[in-house]
C-alpha cells in the first residue's frame, strides 16, 4: 500500500508539473526584423516570459516571406526552411500584379529572385548542411511577345556550431554549370584543396591552414595548363612561433578590448645582466590568389561563403603572417600593452631580464632620461617578485623625485585581468602589492576598504582583487602569510556585504494588488555582477552598504537579480499593475507613488546622466525583464515606455 500511496503522489506531482509547463499557442500579428506579418508557434510561459517551444511559422505576404521551424525550450532545433521572392523593375522594388507590363522592355525587365533556404539548427546554432537556391529570372515583354532568362545559384555550406567549414557552390544558367567553387575551412583558415571554375578556366589552390602551397590554372574543356607554381615558404619563423619553449611566454597584446590578440615574447640571455626581447604577433592578411579574380566568384555567390572579413568585405580567407620586433625601452606603445595571461609567467619573465641589482633590462635608472609607465610599472613588479620591498621602496622614492609620471583616470578592470596601462588605478593596485608583501596591514586594509567602497564600476575590481592575491600566494609562497591576512580582511569586507544582503531579505513583505503579490518596497540587495549606486537622502553615498536605496546598472546579469522565489516583473506585468489600479494611466501612477494610497510606495528615483529623477518627477523607471538592451520601463503618467539611463530602482514580483 506504501508503495502504491508512493507512486500515487508522484503521479501527482509529474502531473501538475506537466499542467505548469502545458504548452500554449499564440496565433496572431508578428514582427521579424523589418517583416511584419503574422506568426503561430507554441510556447510555455516561465517567470512571466514566453519560451517558445515546438513548431513555429511565419508568413509575411507584403514581403512574400515565409519561414518555419521548431523550437526546444526557446532554441532553434532540427530543420528550418525560409522562403522569399523579390521583384524589381529597373533596380526599384515592385509587386509584381501590378507593374505595366507594356514598359517592361529588354533593356530594362523584370527581374525576380526566389530564394529558398534550408538550414539545421543545433542549440540555436547553425549545425550541419545549409542548402541555399537562388533562382533569378528575368523577363521582357511579359506577358508576349518577349522572352526571358533564368540563372540559378545553389550553395551548399557545412557549418559546425555556428562556424563555416565547407562550402560547395554551383552556378546554373539554362541548366548549363557555368561557374562553381568548392573548398573546406579549418580554424578560419582556406584549408585542403579548393576548386574555381568559370567558362574559361578550371583553377586548383592548395593550401595549408591559409597558407598558399601550390597551384595551377588550366583552360576548361581541353585540361591544357596555362600557369602552375610551388610555393616554398619559410615555416622557420612559424615553427619558433608556435614551439613551448622555457624562454617564451604567451601574452595578449593590445590598447583595447577590441584591439587584444594573442603573441608571444621569446627572451633570449646574452649574460647574466643583459637580454635580448623580441615581440611575435599573428597578424591576418587577405589571401591574395595568383591568376584568380575572386572578386567574381564573391559577388556571384554573395555574403556567405567565407567566415572572414576586413574592413566590413568579405574575403575568401586569411593569411596568418607573423611578425616579429625586438624590443627596447624606448617603444612605448608595446611595453603599455602587453599583458601577461597569469602572474606565473609574468614572474618567470621578468626574473629572466632581471640583472643581479633585480633591474630589468640592465638599465641604469640613474643615467636614464625618459621613462615610460609601462616600464617604471613592470620595475616595480620585478622587485615585488623578488620580494624585495626595500629596493621597491627606494626606487619608487627615486622616481618620484626625479620624473613627473602621468597617470590617466579611465578605469581600467577587463575580464579575469588587471590591464596593464598608464592609469592611477593600476599604479595603486601595484603599491598595494607592495603593501601586503612587506605586511604593512594598514595601508592595505585601507586600498581594500576603497576598492568595496568604490565608484559604481568596482564590482569587476573586487572580482580580480580577490583572485590576484590568491594567484599571488601560490607565486610568492615565502610571502603566503601576509598575503592571507588581505584575503582575510577582503573576507571580512563579503561578510559585511553578505549581513547587510542578509537584513534586506529578512525585512521583505508582501503586498497584493489585484492578482499580483509585489514586494512592498524596492529591492536593496547589493549585486554580485553589475554595477550599483547607494543611495540616501537623494545622494550618491561613497559608502557602497549599509542603508539606502539601491540602484542597479544596466546590465545582462539584471535578470537574475531578484532573490529565490521573486523575479524581475516583465512590460505586461507593470501593464497589468496599471490595470489592477483602475487602467487610467496618470490615476495609477499618483497611486502608486509613496503615500498615494496603493501600498506600493514608489519613489521612482532614476539616476540620468549625473543627476536624479525622484518622488514627484514626471519620469519614472524601474528595471524590466524583456526591455530592450535592460532599459527601465518607465511611467511617464501619460503613456509608458522605456527610457536610456544610466542607473534604475529594482522591484520583484512573486513567481
Amino acid at each position: 500500500m506504501k508503495n502504491i500511496f508512493l507512486f500515487q503522489v508522484s503521479m501527482l506531482i509529474c502531473i501538475q508539473a506537466s499542467a505548469q509547463q502545458a504548452l500554449k499557442t499564440y496565433t496572431g500579428n508578428y514582427k521579424m526584423g523589418l517583416n511584419e506579418g503574422t506568426a503561430t508557434y507554441t510556447y510555455i510561459e516561465k517567470n512571466g516570459e514566453r519560451i517558445m517551444d515546438g513548431n513555429f511559422s511565419f508568413n509575411c505576404p507584403a514581403d512574400n516571406f515565409t519561414l518555419s521551424g521548431k523550437y526546444s525550450q526557446g532554441k532553434k532545433t532540427g530543420v528550418w526552411t525560409r522562403k522569399q521572392t523579390f521583384s524589381r523593375y529597373n533596380g526599384m522594388a515592385v509587386v509584381k500584379s501590378e507593374l505595366r507590363w507594356d514598359r517592361v522592355s529588354e533593356s530594362v525587365p523584370l527581374k525576380e529572385t526566389v530564394d529558398n533556404i534550408t538550414e539545421t539548427y543545433k542549440d540555436d546554432k547553425l549545425d550541419g548542411i545549409r542548402t541555399k537556391i537562388r533562382t533569378v529570372k528575368n523577363s521582357w515583354g511579359y506577358p508576349a511577345p518577349g522572352g526571358s532568362s533564368a540563372i540559378t545559384y545553389t550553395m551548399k555550406q557545412t557549418y559546425k556550431s555556428n562556424i563555416l567549414i565547407a562550402l560547395d557552390c554551383i552556378k546554373k544558367e539554362k541548366e548549363q554549370k557555368t561557374m562553381s567553387m568548392l573548398g573546406s575551412y579549418k580554424d578560419g583558415y582556406a584549408d585542403g584543396k579548393w576548386i574555381f571554375e568559370d567558362k574559361k578556366t578550371f583553377a586548383t589552390y592548395i593550401f595549408n591552414k591559409g597558407g598558399l602551397l601550390e597551384y595551377d590554372v588550366k583552360e576548361a574543356g581541353t585540361g591544357k595548363i596555362l600557369v602552375s607554381e610551388k610555393m616554398n615558404p619559410d615555416t622557420t619563423l612559424a615553427k619558433e612561433y608556435f614551439s613551448d619553449a622555457p624562454n617564451q611566454f604567451n601574452v595578449i597584446h593590445g590598447g583595447y578590448a577590441s584591439e587584444l590578440e594573442d603573441a608571444k615574447l621569446t627572451v633570449k640571455k646574452i649574460n647574466e645582466n643583459l637580454s635580448i626581447v623580441k615581440l611575435c604577433r599573428i597578424k591576418k592578411e587577405s589571401i591574395k590568389l595568383p591568376n584568380l579574380n575572386l572578386n567574381v566568384f564573391i559577388n556571384a555567390f554573395g555574403v556567405d561563403i567565407s567566415p572572414n572579413t576586413i574592413n566590413n568585405e568579405q574575403v575568401l580567407s586569411l593569411s596568418p603572417i607573423i611578425d616579429c620586433k625586438v624590443l627596447s625601452i624606448e617603444d612605448t606603445y608595446p611595453w603599455n600593452k602587453i599583458h601577461f595571461k597569469d602572474m606565473a609567467s609574468e614572474m618567470r619573465f621578468l626574473k629572466l631580464v632581471t640583472n643581479d641589482k633585480n633591474y630589468i633590462f640592465n638599465i641604469n635608472w640613474e643615467k636614464t632620461n625618459r621613462v615610460f609607465n609601462g616600464i617604471y610599472l613592470y620595475q616595480l613588479k620585478a622587485f615585488l617578485y623578488r620580494s624585495d620591498t626595500a629596493g621597491f621602496r627606494q626606487y619608487k622614492e627615486f622616481m618620484a623625485k626625479n620624473f613627473n609620471l602621468s597617470w590617466s583616470k579611465t578605469p581600467i578592470p577587463n575580464g579575469n585581468y588587471v590591464r596593464l596601462e598608464s592609469t592611477e588605478e593600476y599604479h595603486r593596485y601595484i603599491l598595494f602589492l607592495a603593501d601586503v608583501i612587506s605586511g604593512d596591514s594598514v595601508k592595505m586594509k585601507e586600498f581594500i576598504h576603497q576598492i568595496y567602497n568604490a565608484d559604481a564600476n568596482a564590482k569587476p575590481w573586487q572580482k580580480i582583487l580577490k583572485e590576484q592575491l590568491m594567484e599571488l600566494r601560490t607565486v610568492l609562497p615565502a610571502d603566503s602569510a601576509n598575503i592571507q591576512m588581505a584575503l582575510k580582511y577582503v573576507k571580512i569586507k563579503e561578510n559585511q556585504v553578505f549581513e547587510d544582503n542578509q537584513k534586506q531579505l529578512n525585512s521583505i513583505k508582501e503586498i497584493k494588488i489585484g492578482d499580483q503579490i509585489w514586494m512592498d518596497k524596492d529591492l536593496t540587495l547589493i549585486p554580485d555582477n553589475t554595477a550599483y549606486q547607494l543611495i540616501k537622502d537623494g545622494k550618491i553615498q561613497s559608502q557602497k552598504t549599509g542603508e539606502g536605496t539601491v540602484l542597479y546598472g544596466l546590465s545582462k546579469y539584471n535578470n537574475t537579480i531578484c532573490p529565490e522565489g521573486w523575479r524581475l516583473p516583465s512590460t505586461a506585468d507593470w501593464q497589468k499593475l496599471i490595470n489592477n489600479l483602475g487602467g487610467d494611466k496618470e490615476a495609477a501612477g499618483k497611486l502608486m507613488l509613496a503615500g498615494g494610497g496603493s501600498g506600493f510606495e514608489a519613489t521612482f528615483p532614476v539616476f540620468v546622466n549625473g543627476e536624479f529623477w525622484s518622488k514627484g518627477s514626471t519620469y519614472a523607471g524601474y528595471l524590466t525583464l524583456d526591455a530592450p538592451d535592460g532599459y527601465p520601463f518607465v511611467f511617464d503618467f501619460n503613456s509608458q515606455g522605456y527610457y536610456y539611463t544610466t542607473f534604475a530602482p529594482c522591484r520583484c514580483i512573486k513567481k
